[in-house]
């Protein structure tokens, strides 16, 4: 065993594991706890990390400040984005308001609605759900590993194709995209 399987099996704590369950156990003095965290914040920290190393307490390793929770939104917002092929096929076909437009209309004396999809195009209508599902953050398909080499897409292909403009592509992504819009745009895909 080394010792990083030595550390996460049997963590070497700061403190006595009695004083930690003392102050964050289940039968643990909240009045105590607040007097060491006023009184000595440097223990107290101690005392908290050693219940994580415990697991007695969850480790939220999250923003702390506002400022932290700005630029983590930031990071995010501009981290590259991936998606599976089936999600590329869909967000080709149909773009995110005609997919709502679609699955939000009414049944009766409405020709194009999910249920009349449903009925006529099953295979269509797969793809419409996958783009709602891609649209909305939710879907899961297998996306690209991240080992594989990617490139960037122009924001006018990303437009055509109802992509975020910070997508990354695989190369066979990127020819998948690029046939598809194609094909959309001269009639010849759905």
């Amino acid at each position: 065993m080394n010792e990083v399987e030595k550390q996460r099996y049997f963590p070497t704590l700061k403190n006595d594991e009695s004083l930690v369950r003392q102050v964050f156990g289940p039968s643990s003095s909240a009045a105590l706890a607040q007097k060491i965290a006023k009184e000595n914040p440097i223990l107290y920290r101690e005392l908290k990390g050693d219940a994580v190393s415990l697991g007695i307490l969850a480790s939220i390793e999250g923003p702390k400040t506002p400022m932290q929770t700005i630029l983590a939104k930031s990071a995010a917002a501009n981290a590259p984005m991936t998606f599976s092929d089936e999600e590329l096929r869909a967000r080709v076909r149909w773009s995110k308001e005609d997919a709502d437009a679609i699955l939000k209309a009414p049944s009766s004396g409405n020709t194009h609605n999910a249920g009349n999809l449903y009925r006529d195009d099953p295979a269509a209508y797969r793809l419409l759900k996958v783009a709602h599902e891609s649209y909305q953050g939710r879907h899961e398909g297998q996306r690209p590993s991240d080992a594989e080499n990617f490139v960037g897409i122009t924001p006018a292909l990303a437009e055509r194709a109802h992509l975020p403009e910070n997508t990354k592509l695989t190369t066979s992504q990127l020819d998948l995209v690029i046939k598809a819009v194609a094909a959309r745009d001269s009639g010849g895909g759905n």
